[in-house]
């Protein structure tokens, strides 16, 4: 017969024991100082008194001006949007710019001309409260707002650094809510924004709608708006080619947003399990 073995009862240690000792303030910011630039704007994201002190004048200097200095050159500055205090005070404080290194030319141009127009506004964003990001190009943002009780979504195309607002309702087809059903003839849209970098002419931007998520029925819906504000009729495309569902898997909806090259746009289309399996263009 082996012999019996006793086991023993280790008792937890003490609460002491397991508690980190808290680093001093000026401790941690000369590790930081000795990091990376990356590093460094992690840190700034991660508490508000950290980033009190790495947005401090002599801390900035330190990284960005001296020999040792972490901050690369190309880093132009460090901009504060205070988003606590905005959450905060009515009306909201003023956002504020420092530059990383000595003034040149170019940078003071920038920050002077341009800049500092985009910092003095507190924006008509009011208007946008509530609204989410659909899609961006070239500087432009498309959003749009929660749905009315006629399943129609506010939208506009916001260009943050004149502040102009284009308002216009969402395609007229449009459906709200999950993608449970299509019975009542509704579609889900996916919005693609050009521009005239994309060579659109006679109009400052192009919205097209997409109804990507009909693609498994080989057809895909297609309406454009210029910045006149008017939607276009419906356009279907159909797919001829041999369409394969996964065995088992979700329908295919495009996965993030969509790819733009040259005069094509792309869609990656996945599964409910993020397998993907097509590109739409």
């Amino acid at each position: 017969m082996p012999p019996r073995t006793r086991t023993h009862e280790l008792a937890p240690p003490p609460p002491d024991a397991t508690q980190g000792c808290p680093l001093p303030a000026e401790l941690l910011l000369e590790i930081i100082v000795r990091s990376d630039a990356a590093t460094v704007l992690r840190c700034a994201a991660s508490c508000k008194p950290l980033r009190h002190d790495i947005l401090s004048p002599a801390f900035i200097r330190r990284v960005c001006r001296e020999p040792d200095g972490i901050v690369p050159a190309s880093l132009l500055g460090f901009l504060n949007l205070n988003p606590e205090a905005r959450k905060e005070s009515r009306p909201p404080p003023a956002a504020s710019f420092t530059l990383a290194h000595p003034a040149t030319p170019v940078a003071a141009s920038f920050s002077e001309k341009h800049l500092a127009l985009f910092l003095s506004r507190s924006v008509a964003v009011a208007d946008l409260v509530g609204f989410a990001h659909q899609a961006s190009r070239n500087g432009l943002m498309v959003l749009s707002s929660e749905c009315t009780s006629k399943q129609i979504r506010r939208m506009c195309v916001y260009d943050p650094m004149t502040s102009n607002c284009t308002f216009f309702p969402s395609p007229p087809d449009s459906k709200c809510g999950g993608l449970s059903c299509k019975c009542d003839g509704r579609v889900y849209y996916t919005y693609v924004l050009l521009t005239a970098a994309e060579g659109i002419i006679g109009s400052s931007f192009l919205l097209l709608a997409a109804d990507i998520y009909g693609f498994t029925e080989c057809s895909v819906k297609v309406r454009t708006m210029p910045s006149n504000c008017t939607w276009s009729p419906v356009t279907i495309t159909s797919y001829s080619g041999q369409w394969r569902r996964r065995r088992n898997s979700a329908s295919q909806v495009p996965c993030r947003g969509a790819v733009v090259l040259g005069s094509l746009v792309h869609w990656l289309m996945c599964d409910g399990g993020d397998h993907y399996s097509r590109i739409v263009t």
